[in-house]
């Protein structure tokens, strides 16, 4: 599983740099919600023809900040940003859950999205919040984490890999006409 020691595949010099990205990340709040829009359709626009989720549609400036606003008053939801100066580089969505007892693990911490905006990629400010958000579901007492990854995305399969998580199952898609 993914460790927080740095120091078994790191330079002092990466190391420092991780350290430094994570003063650059805080708990978002209402007045993000403009900022947090635009990277969510980013992301969108990224993946946009991956599957039938990934579609930006029209009218997203109105629909968007409604659904960012209800998870950031969701007690068992919670986002991290990522700022470079004054641009929103990165964000993290998390999400809580008690699962039920017949199962091995009692609490999940599922990562909803992360997003890191193409300007600011393969820079490390995805793993520093994958970091937090590890820190975060362990103080919210989370035994196990979890995520999706659209199947044609090869880099982000591996980034998570990276990251110490494993396919464990595979999520299947049919709309129905």
């Amino acid at each position: 599983m993914y460790s927080n020691d740095f120091s078994k595949t790191r330079t002092s010099r990466q190391i420092q740099k991780l350290l430094d990205y994570q003063l650059k990340i805080r708990e978002a709040t209402i007045s993000d919600i403009p900022k947090m829009t635009e990277l969510w359709a980013e992301i969108m626009k990224y993946h946009e023809g991956d599957n039938p989720y990934f579609v930006l549609i029209e009218n997203y400036k109105e629909l968007v900040p409604p659904m960012l606003e209800k998870r950031l008053n969701n007690s068992n939801e919670h986002v991290f940003l990522y700022e470079e100066n004054t641009d929103l580089a990165g964000m993290i969505m998390l999400r809580t859950e008690d699962l039920p007892p017949i199962l091995p693990f009692k609490k999940r911490g599922y990562i909803a999205e992360t997003i890191v905006s193409s300007n600011y990629r393969s820079k490390g400010i995805g793993e520093v919040l994958v970091n937090k958000a590890k820190d975060y579901f362990k103080s919210q007492k989370c035994d196990v984490m979890e995520l999706q990854v659209s199947s044609k995305n090869p880099a982000g399969k591996k980034f998570w890999e990276r990251m110490g998580f494993e396919m464990s199952t595979i999520h299947m898609l049919s709309v129905i006409d």
